[in-house]
């Protein structure tokens, strides 16, 4: 499993995980935000055209479950785009019911830290970023991603292994698909429960790098 990225626990389990564009200065602008030590990992092309995209560049990946804050005077940049993000998360969920953190950590600081790099990160590269959120006990409880840096913010939600009949086909049929989607990927519309075996195999190619 990618450093820093979740856990397991006799069944249980949890991801965190973040997803870029590949390049030098995301390499090392990620390395500002997770902690000393952790891993980074590339997803190949190839690794992606395995999953349906027809043509992708390559990106990186980095486990998200502890974020470091920034440091000034980058800290600003987040702080003004915080708001209106958070703004945003709150429009798509309370409608629904639905969450955009992770209801294991009782302090929601911890959340607002990581949305806050994430922020700091699509602004430092001027790409988009995306964020992956998993969690399941022995089955998938729920999931969810959000996106910035793009055209326009992006939200999903998911509570579904298999999406029902009537789900309509443009839409993501999981989070870790609408995640790759945004940040300019386009594999096919993998839904959860078919995503359990390819990121096995995903997993399998990748290269990492402290």
């Amino acid at each position: 499993m990618l450093q820093n990225s979740g856990g397991e626990f006799n069944g249980f389990h949890w991801s965190h995980l973040g997803y870029i564009p590949a390049s030098e200065h995301a390499f090392k602008s990620i390395h500002r935000i997770i902690p000393v030590g952790a891993q980074v990992a590339l997803i190949e092309p190839a690794t992606l055209k395995m999953c349906g995209a027809v043509e992708a560049s390559p990106l990186l990946t980095f486990g998200l479950e502890t974020a470091v804050p920034v440091p000034p005077p980058h800290a600003e940049i987040a702080e003004i785009n915080l708001k209106k993000h958070l703004e945003f998360l709150d429009s798509r969920c309370a409608p629904r019911g639905v969450r955009y953190f992770d209801d294991r950590e009782k302090d929601h600081e911890i959340e607002l830290t990581r949305i806050g790099c994430l922020l700091w990160l699509a602004a430092e590269l001027k790409t988009p970023v995306s964020y992956f959120f998993h969690e399941g006990d022995n089955g998938l409880n729920y999931e969810y991603a959000w996106g910035a840096g793009g055209d326009r913010p992006m939200y999903y939600f998911n509570e579904y292994e298999i999406p029902p009949r009537n789900h309509p086909m443009n839409e993501p049929a999981s989070a870790l698909t609408a995640c790759l989607w945004y940040v300019g990927v386009r594999v096919a519309n993998i839904c959860e429960s078919d995503w359990t075996h390819k990121y096995r195999l995903v997993n399998r190619e990748l290269v990492y790098w402290n």
